[in-house]
């Protein structure tokens, strides 16, 4: 996936998947133009941050806005 079509998927902002996403694009070419997100490893980036919220109580979507902008857990 492109990264708006990633972060799409995540139902995130493009800059803020971009700022917190730990996935590394897979480059198909030369250039930003193809770099390309997996699926499978963003499943399992969402399913790691789930496994942190069941341990921790934490609303995923809420710390993903703490890290990137330092509000916590202020969600419109």
């Amino acid at each position: 996936m492109r990264l708006d079509e990633a972060a799409f998927y995540c139902g995130i902002s493009a800059p803020t998947f971009a700022a917190v996403c730990p996935v590394v694009p897979v480059s198909l070419g030369p250039g930003k133009r193809l770099r390309r997100y997996d699926v499978r490893l963003l499943d399992k980036w969402i399913d790691d941050l789930r496994a942190k919220e069941a341990s921790h109580g934490k609303d995923w979507l809420a710390a993903l806005d703490e890290d990137h902008d330092g509000r916590k857990g202020e969600r419109n």
